[in-house]
């Protein structure tokens, strides 16, 4: 989804979510259910292109 916020939300499954904790920095923002979390992903305005596009091929 294109966005123009520098914040999204994504539901994960939990250990999805710690495999990726260990990669790069994110908030744990709820528990959507036993078996997932939901986390937010933010970005500073200036953050690359290239470092964004590095985080989503983790996910």
């Amino acid at each position: 989804m294109d966005t123009q916020a520098n914040q999204i939300f994504v539901i994960l499954p939990n250990d999805m979510v710690k495999t990726l904790s260990e990669k790069i920095a994110f908030r744990i923002w709820e528990k959507y259910d036993n078996e997932h979390t939901v986390i937010r992903l933010t970005t500073s305005w200036a953050t690359k292109e290239e470092t964004v596009n590095k985080a989503i091929a983790l996910l």
